[in-house]
């Protein structure tokens, strides 16, 4: 699912490119790969990782090299004009290198041109209300300053396009991996979670309206947000009456400020609303002190500038809160660590470097070797 959503993003943004640079419009051509680099790099590589460093050539992983060469090749020459060098490098690297039939140059090679069966339309939008929705969760967790691998209970979608639920459901364990969250839930009915504020835009409104300001921003003060937002859904405008006279305001009129109530967190996005479940019990806490040890041991992993699936032996000692959130995950940390000669709760012995680090006030020793 994840090779045909980026073939599919790569056959529209070829799509958008071309038509674009046919009536040279740079800016939105230049946009188009912009998010199409974003997406490749931060949600398609990232998303893969595992795929690609397996022992032996698997069908899953031969799928992820032959999908990211297929894009990076493509967009070789997509970029082009833009970046006649770095294109050129990747091109001779990637295309030339293997293949001396292939043209000399990425500059003396044919423009790239959507391929019509790789297009899907529906799971390009699926997936961008996935990552919108991942976003918004993840920006939640920076508002409120809740670290990424603390896990909270749970996170509820409310989409704008309700049609949409079923199909971004499919996908709630990736939302829930990527946000750190226990459990992913969709609701409807927003007002069980956030309330809504809607003022008028001054700077829209100003020349419009001039003496009728504060009347219009009382009515808006005092109305439902939820329910004038419906409307604004429904019709594309609010309409207010001012003593008798009908007022319509349009979407680029108002401003809508989003207000989570006690408990919860939210944000908001074009396609819906993300409300995290704010409450940290005894158990989140304990499994938010494990993820902190197991990044601590991937960062001594690349301070070592050990080889990505390098094998090791780790010792883990220091605090007993830390060791009691370690001992019932020891198989998913030496997993995680690639720790295949051993993960062993003591002190490091002689001759295996010791480091020491506080994580929440609290002393973690960790020693590491490879094997």
């Amino acid at each position: 699912l994840l090779d045909r959503w980026i073939l599919s993003e790569l056959a529209l943004t070829t799509r958008t490119v071309v038509e674009n640079m046919d009536v040279f419009r740079i800016y939105e051509a230049t946009q188009a790969l912009t998010e199409f680099v974003d997406g490749l790099s931060n949600w398609y590589v990232r998303r893969s990782r595992r795929r690609f460093y397996p022992n032996g050539l698997t069908p899953d992983k031969l799928d992820a090299h032959w999908t990211l060469y297929t894009c990076l090749t493509t967009l070789a020459g997509l970029l082009g004009p833009f970046l006649p060098y770095a294109s050129e490098d990747i091109w001779r690297n990637l295309v030339r290198r293997p293949d001396a039939s292939k043209p000399l140059s990425v500059h003396l090679s044919s423009y790239p041109t959507p391929r019509s069966e790789d297009l899907d339309e529906e799971l390009s939008r699926v997936m961008g209300a996935v990552r919108e929705m991942v976003s918004l969760g993840l920006s939640v967790r920076a508002a409120r300053k809740l670290a990424v691998r603390q896990p909270l209970s749970a996170l509820t979608v409310l989409l704008a396009d309700p049609e949409l639920a079923s199909a971004v459901a499919e996908h709630s364990a990736l939302i829930s991996e990527e946000v750190n969250v226990k459990r992913v839930e969709f609701a409807s009915d927003a007002a069980r979670y956030v309330t809504y504020q809607v003022k008028p835009d001054f700077k829209a409104l100003g020349q419009r309206l001039r003496g009728d300001m504060p009347k219009v921003k009382a009515l808006l003060s005092q109305a439902n947000g939820g329910e004038l937002l419906a409307e604004q859904a429904a019709t594309g405008k609010i309409t207010l009456d001012i003593e008798g006279s009908a007022l319509e305001l349009t979407p680029e009129e108002v401003q809508v400020a989003l207000q989570a109530k006690d408990g919860f967190a939210a944000a908001s996005g074009r396609r819906g609303v993300a409300v995290l479940a704010t409450e940290l019990t005894p158990e989140l806490i304990e499994e938010g002190l494990y993820r902190e040890v197991l990044r601590r041991v991937q960062d001594l992993r690349k301070q070592r500038k050990l080889d990505f699936a390098a094998r090791i032996e780790v010792w883990v000692a220091g605090d007993e809160e830390l060791l009691a959130a370690v001992r019932p995950r020891l198989e998913h940390l030496a997993s995680e660590t690639l720790a295949e000669g051993g993960l062993h709760l003591s002190e490091p012995p002689e001759g295996v470097e010791r480091v020491e680090i506080a994580i929440k006030r609290r002393t973690l020793v960790l020693g590491l070797r490879p094997v």
